[in-house]
């Protein structure tokens, strides 16, 4: 079943949220005059209505910011590397984040399964990095240095883009997740949550080997698998996991 505490917010969570909101809003809103205020300077609305609640700007989100010392104390630990993300951007509107450091190679992420005592199997014994070159490799630019990315979580790829083939969600103008960012994002969700991404189906990533195949990954039992599958591929629990590279 996995861990519910990775999952995005349902809207009942949300609508619950918004009530208890609107109605402390409205009664900080005494006077016309004060209305008035509010409304006339509609641009800077939200910032105004927390000030009128006495609501202290916080330099950074008080969950950025223990989510990168999650992050940095997971690559210390895992990877023996110092991260230091305090110039990093991170946007408040995604869920869950993770970065790619530039230094990291495919086949040592994988390598680092075994650091936390997870199974892993690929469906070719051949080098990721290999199949990541040459022939009909191809994947999404990413930047050469260090980035961060925010994701949606889910114990399952999005359910917005469920059933989709990789010819279906590659040419939709968005950012799905690559080899390297779904390896990664899986160890840190079972460092931090100890839940294992895709029971039910693949997350298909935007990485091609160089066979012209879909790199996917997912769990079997207690094993992280990693499979090369057809471009135009489809299930109804599988699909890709959207990502906003920062």
């Amino acid at each position: 079943m996995g861990n519910r505490m990775t999952d995005p917010a349902t809207e009942e969570q949300k609508a619950e949220i918004a009530g208890f909101t609107v109605a402390t809003v409205l009664k900080s809103v005494k006077t016309f005059g004060q209305a008035k205020a509010l409304l006339d300077d509609k641009a800077n609305l939200g910032k105004n209505i927390r000030k009128s609640l006495k609501v202290v700007e916080p330099t950074e989100d008080v969950r950025i910011t223990a989510y990168k010392k999650d992050i940095e104390k997971f690559f210390f630990e895992t990877y023996g590397q110092t991260v230091d993300l305090s110039n990093i951007a991170f946007k408040d509107s995604w869920a869950h984040f993770m970065v790619n450091p530039s230094n990291l190679t495919s086949d040592g992420i994988y390598e680092k399964f075994k650091k936390l005592e997870l199974s892993a199997s690929k469906y070719v014994n051949d080098s990721i990095d290999a199949k990541r070159s040459g022939g009909k490799a191809h994947e999404p630019t990413r930047p050469k240095v260090l980035y961060s990315f925010g994701h949606k979580g889910g114990d399952e790829p999005d359910k917005d883009h469920l059933g989709e083939s990789y010819d279906q969600f590659s040419v939709d103008g968005k950012n799905y997740m690559t080899i390297n960012e779904y390896m990664l994002t899986y160890q840190f969700m079972w460092w931090k949550f100890k839940t294992k991404l895709d029971k039910k189906g693949w997350t298909r990533t935007s990485t091609l080997g160089s066979d012209g195949r879909v790199m996917n990954g997912f769990s079997n039992g207690d094993w992280f698998k990693l499979i090369w599958n057809f471009r135009v591929g489809q299930h109804s629990v599988s699909g890709p996991r959207e990502v906003d590279v920062f």
